[in-house]
């Protein structure tokens, strides 16, 4: 459970900072450093992440820990690391999403809110729109029609030349999509794209980003 860096121009990995918990006997256990340096506990891999340049953080929330020890159990905790102090720092706040796994989450620079799409399993809770306000630390939840129908393993990039949030594909398992949607944070609606020539088959868990040279979204 720690958080690494990468340096593009030296090819070179770094370890920024560690977690101040433990896994003993198969439970997360809380290492003494943690009650004056609280961080967030290890958690599977379906948490989310965005980093803000301007504001030199990176923003984290969800992900779960079948750890009976972890007693609040798999629901959407957010955290804040802070890469000036190199500290983390829990966001507690009601209300929040619940916790629904296979979520994807992207920074809004423009409108300066995350923007979550989450998972679809009933059992882990309700697929929903949520944005957080990065300047007040509020969540959101959006109710605005039409929405893309619920899903899961579904794909997410910003474009900031048009300033939506896109989601590609996911689906109800076992079943992927191919769908395509953009969210405007500003406005609060989403809307159905309908692109021309071939559209990419049906897929769950691709990656997504953008290339602001030549203004187009590639996918893997």
């Amino acid at each position: 459970n720690a958080l690494w860096l990468y340096d593009v121009v030296t090819n070179r990995l770094s370890l920024e900072t560690v977690s101040n918990w433990t896994r003993q006997g198969g439970q997360t256990v809380p290492l003494p450093e943690n009650s004056t340096n609280p961080t967030p506990w290890d958690r599977h891999s379906y948490s989310c992440i965005a980093v803000l340049p301007e504001k030199n953080s990176l923003y984290m929330w969800g992900g779960a820990n079948a750890s009976t020890s972890i007693t609040n159990g798999p629901y959407g905790d957010t955290w804040t690391y802070d890469f000036s102090l190199r500290s983390w720092r829990e966001i507690v706040i009601e209300p929040h999403p619940a916790n629904a796994f296979e979520q994807t989450m992207v920074y809004d620079s423009s409108a300066r809110k995350l923007v979550l799409v989450s998972g679809a399993i009933e059992e882990y809770g309700p697929g929903a729109t949520w944005t957080f306000d990065v300047d007040r630390e509020t969540w959101k939840q959006i109710t605005s029609s039409p929405t893309p129908p619920r899903r899961m393993s579904h794909s997410m990039v910003y474009d900031p030349g048009r300033r939506v949030s896109l989601i590609f594909g996911g689906g109800r398992w076992p079943e992927p999509g191919n769908d395509l949607w953009a969210f405007d944070a500003t406005t609060e609606m989403w809307e159905q794209v309908q692109p021309s020539g071939t559209i990419p088959p049906p897929r769950r868990f691709a990656a997504l980003a953008y290339d602001s040279r030549h203004d187009i979204i590639l996918m893997w």
